[in-house]
């Protein structure tokens, strides 16, 4: 399985059906890529991967109300990152997103996905701000997937 989050395509384990095009920038043989893999500590593979027909490649895209009481947090842990204008969520701590999935472990956001609006806010230091207004409900636009 791959670390939650991640997408499948970039998870870093070989599936079936993987080609191993590289070994530590070495491509050649399988006995070259073999004798690169054994006479080092650490290796780095190039791997093709096909889409196979059973897989979605289809973004996941979901839109909810969290609702929290004003004293507790939001629950999620979330940063800018690769230039985008997105929120990656990070990590999942208690509040109001815990609470969601718990109560729906089938659309739960988890490690990896973005938020890509708050309420009408969009960008990522509008949505870091809407976050941090006291209320009490917020309608967040989450994607995994794509980015």
């Amino acid at each position: 399985t791959q670390p939650p989050g991640m997408l499948w395509w970039n998870a870093p384990v070989l599936w079936e059906g993987d080609i191993i095009e590289s070994v530590n920038d070495i491509k050649g043989q399988a006995s070259d890529l073999m004798s690169s893999l054994k006479s080092s500590e650490s290796s780095s593979l190039l791997v093709r991967r096909s889409l196979s027909a059973n897989v979605s490649i289809w973004p996941w895209i979901c839109e909810r109300r969290v609702s929290r009481q004003t004293s507790e947090r939001w629950g999620f842990k979330l940063r800018t990152c690769d230039g985008s204008d997105s929120l990656e969520v990070f990590g999942i701590e208690e509040g109001g997103i815990a609470q969601w999935n718990e109560a729906n472990p089938e659309t739960a956001i988890r490690v990896g996905d973005r938020v890509v609006a708050v309420d009408k806010s969009v960008g990522s230091k509008d949505m870091l701000a809407a976050l941090t207004e006291p209320r009490e409900s917020v309608c967040v636009l989450v994607i995994r997937g794509v980015l």
